[in-house]
């Protein structure tokens, strides 16, 4: 996700501002977004209830909203994302020191609605999971998470479009990919019904059996090369569970998911 200049802008602004103790300066990025520094009292320790105050304070009803901050990336495992000292240089020493606290404050259904504005145009269907979406292109179906998605936001210093936009490349790119491997998975098990439902790849043993499934959301967020292993690995299992179904005859096995018939090959 690509950083965008007048987020980082924000950002370091406030950064180099000098504040006095418990004293706190806001930005507005856009409808539903802000960027927040808060000076620590000295010797107090780290509050969640003392931050929503100053946050009240400063922006008043916090309804809806997430505070995600600058220095806690590696919440859902986004440890690869560089560090604040990468781009705020020695403006990061009081956050790094606990001096500060550096965070953004994003409205979450905004930042959803933007996310469905990209799916639409692209001419996919999708619906609420919880707090994430649910989309689906044709048989096929991927899930936003859209919480680590405004994490990824904020770490990458991008606003609702720009991480909008982001999402929806990858969603096309992940969305291909179940396509193409499903192609592969057609081919292999052409004797076994394969099938979708859902978001597994289903095989029958037999016609009126229970499917074996395969979970291919199992490579959200996988590089290629590694999606390539745990796939291969995956239809191997199901080789040798297609196989042992016909020779003891069993009348199914329901392995992963069939709740439902799937969608033909």
């Amino acid at each position: 996700m690509q950083s965008v200049s007048t987020v980082q802008e924000h950002w370091l602004r406030l950064l180099r501002t000098g504040l006095a103790p418990r004293e706190v300066q806001c930005a507005k990025v856009e409808e539903g977004h802000f960027v927040v520094v808060l000076a620590v009292e000295p010797g107090a320790a780290n509050s969640s209830a003392a931050d929503y105050r100053a946050l009240e304070s400063c922006l008043g009803s916090l309804d809806g909203t997430r505070a995600i901050y600058l220095d806690g990336r590696n919440a859902f495992g986004l440890g690869e994302h560089s560090g604040l000292r990468s781009w705020a240089g020695d403006c990061a020493t009081e956050v790094e020191s606990g001096a500060r606290r550096a965070l953004a404050v994003v409205q979450m259904e905004t930042f959803r609605e933007r996310i469905r504005d990209v799916l639409a145009a692209r001419g996919w269907t999708f619906a609420k999971n919880g707090d994430d979406l649910k989309v689906r292109s044709g048989r096929f179906t991927e899930l936003i998470n859209v919480s680590r998605e405004a994490v990824r936001m904020v770490l990458s210093r991008a606003d609702f479009a720009a991480a909008a936009r982001a999402i929806g490349e990858e969603m096309g790119g992940r969305l291909a990919r179940d396509a193409e491997l499903f192609a592969a998975f057609k081919s292999r098990f052409a004797g076994f019904f394969p099938a979708t439902l859902d978001h597994f790849y289903a095989a029958y043993p037999e016609e009126s059996c229970v499917a074996v499934g395969w979970d291919y959301w199992q490579l959200a967020e996988r590089p290629a090369e590694e999606a390539a292993k745990v796939f291969e690995e995956g239809m191997k299992e199901i080789e040798l569970l297609l196989q042992t179904a016909r020779e003891e005859r069993l009348t199914g096995i329901p392995v992963g998911a069939c709740g439902r018939r799937a969608e033909g090959n």
